[in-house]
């Protein structure tokens, strides 16, 4: 039996990434990175708030959200609303 295992038993909300989040310069990188890091937590706040909006609008669990949630919203309202007729 034992723990269970976070991937396998917790929700896990996923986050996209940036393209440039993998950009780094030859020189003081460890410096650019954490700062890249900081500016991306701060901005974790809103991209959670917009999920959540998301998630109350269309009566989906947040982190049953895809990457591109006003697309996966919009095909799941479609298919309940064919569900229904």
């Amino acid at each position: 039996m034992g723990l269970p295992t976070l991937v396998n038993e917790f929700p896990v909300l996923k986050i996209k990434p940036l393209a440039s989040d993998n950009e780094f310069p030859p020189l003081d990188w460890v410096r650019f990175a954490a700062k890249n890091m900081s500016i991306r937590f701060i901005e974790l706040k809103d991209n959670i708030k917009e999920r959540i909006n998301y998630s109350r609008y269309s009566y989906i669990p947040v982190c049953n959200l895809e990457e591109d949630a006003p697309l996966f919203i919009i095909d799941t309202l479609y298919a309940r609303t064919l569900k229904m007729h």
